[in-house]
């Protein structure tokens, strides 16, 4: 069993004995359990090259030692160590050898010191390796967080946009059964307007598919213009037109004064000659209010009157290509024969009643005195001139052309700073004052005018033209209309 001498491992070596032992050595008693306990001392340190070698008879022990010279100081030095053991009763003593090899104590500490700072070095090594992966780790920990974050917004927007995705669905879903659901109905609106366009043809030439020439349309302006005039000169022959009217007038004009009419003032309204204009001017508004753009206040006007805006956006619609647009005129005239009954007795005197009382009191004055036979005349009278106007809306609106009253006003390439331009091509001056010159301004517009674009077969709507002029009074004077528009706004009272 090895031994361990000042904490050096020992090996044992070669024990030399002076003869070979014999196995009677193993009948000699055994020692007692209870002997002493060993004793370990160094007997010789070698401080010289020592050298154990047997006899060549094997049965000497030789012991040589030679002299320590500067040469073998870097040889192997060599330690001889005896151990001793005494028995208890002192009989017996038995010595063994042991035998070990070491380098010299400076290469030893060299080698050492060379391990030490290879260790070191090692040690420093995987220091930095150390750091390297420690920060490679806290990098991979910061790319870990940040695509967890990332993941999560992520999430979140692909949640929200599932949200999203399911709503439109949904959404998607029920507009197709709308669309469905108005498939159904337009289906069956188009089917009562072709039965109400049968039994509306025969009273409205237009609606049972007859074409309309331009010449009827005409006509039927021209008597609504004179029926206008009779009852214009009517008007201003019974009775003077007080103050009281004639500011009712004026408030009932302001609309056209900064659109529809012009500039006219009250010193123009009391002009025998330009008084007719005015009237004439009034009577026209309420016309165009009443029945062409459907402002009557009854139960189907807001219908009529949507139906009347539409056909007027249309007609100031840019149109490169007719078929593009003839299908919804085509809608617009069958259901203008759904929504638009023919005009029945009720339905004038309901309008009149409504819309023409300030005329009446304009014909009559504010004396009840006047014989209730006369009243009567006036509201036939007042009567035909509204049937007049609701046979042309009707031929109108059953046209597949589009027919648009409009003021010159309303025009806006008519429109400067300083008023309404006059433009011979769309507008007929009805004072006797000469003709005009260039870049005049409008007065008074006494009637509207009428455009058509496309034809009664559906097509050509990409041109438009001026079927009926409007009749206007023009200002001589650039600054003529403005100064007069001011003079009008402060003699009237709030």
């Amino acid at each position: 069993m090895p031994l361990k001498i000042f904490g050096t491992e020992m090996f044992p070596s070669h024990i030399p004995s002076g003869s070979p032992r014999n196995e009677s050595i193993k009948a000699e008693p055994p020692l007692q359990q209870d002997r002493a306990p060993v004793a370990i001392s160094e007997l010789q340190e070698a401080t010289q090259n020592m050298e154990c070698d047997e006899a060549p008879c094997g049965n000497q022990d030789r012991l040589s030692v030679s002299t320590e010279t500067a040469s073998t100081q870097s040889r192997l030095h060599r330690r001889k160590f005896f151990v001793s053991e005494t028995c208890t009763d002192g009989a017996h003593t038995e010595f063994k050898w042991y035998q070990c090899e070491e380098l010299s104590l400076d290469n030893q500490i060299k080698s050492l010191n060379e391990e030490i700072a290879r260790l070191e070095q090692q040690n420093s090594d995987c220091g930095t390796a150390n750091h390297k992966l420690n920060e490679e780790i806290r990098s991979l920990y910061q790319q870990n967080y940040d695509i967890c974050s990332v993941n999560g917004y992520l999430g979140e927007e692909i949640r929200q946009l599932s949200l999203q995705v399911s709503e439109l669905s949904q959404e998607n879903h029920s507009m197709e059964l709308q669309n469905h659901q108005l498939r159904a109905q337009l289906q069956e609106a188009q089917q009562q307007a072709q039965r109400a366009a049968a039994c509306h043809g025969k009273s409205s030439p237009g609606a049972n598919g007859n074409k309309i020439p331009d010449s009827e349309i005409k006509s039927k302006w021209r008597q609504i213009k004179f029926n206008v005039k009779i009852l214009a000169g009517f008007i201003l022959d019974n009775n003077s037109i007080d103050s009281r009217q004639a500011r009712h007038c004026i408030e009932v004009m302001k609309g056209l004064m900064n659109g529809k009419t012009g500039n006219a003032t009250e010193d123009f309204f009391q002009e025998p000659c330009n008084g007719r204009f005015w009237v004439e001017a009034y009577l026209w508004k309420v016309l165009s209010d009443v029945v062409f753009e459907s402002k009557g206040g009854t139960v189907t006007t807001a219908a009529r009157s949507t139906f009347k805006k539409l056909r007027k956006q249309y007609a100031r619609m840019k149109i490169g290509d007719s078929s593009q647009i003839a299908p919804m005129y085509e809608w617009l005239q069958l259901g203008w024969a759904f929504i638009q009954p023919p005009p029945t007795p009720d339905y004038v005197n309901e309008l009149l009643r409504k819309h023409c009382e300030e005329i009446y009191k304009m014909i009559h004055g504010n004396g009840d005195s006047e014989r209730s036979d006369s009243r009567e005349d006036s509201r036939e009278v007042l009567r035909d001139l509204m049937k007049l106007a609701l046979e042309l809306d009707d031929m109108i609106m059953t046209s597949k052309a589009t027919f648009t009253v409009v003021w010159p006003a309303e025009m806006g390439e008519f429109n400067t700073g300083n008023g309404t331009e006059y433009r011979a091509s769309h507008m007929e001056v009805v004072q006797e004052d000469g003709e005009p010159s260039e870049n005049v301004t409008l007065r008074l517009c006494v009637t509207p005018l009428l455009l058509k674009r496309g034809n009664a077969n559906g097509r050509n709507y990409e041109t438009q033209i001026v079927l009926v002029k409007s009749d206007v009074v023009v200002a001589y004077g650039s600054s003529q209309g403005s100064t007069q528009l001011h003079q009008l706004q402060e003699s009237t009272p709030p």
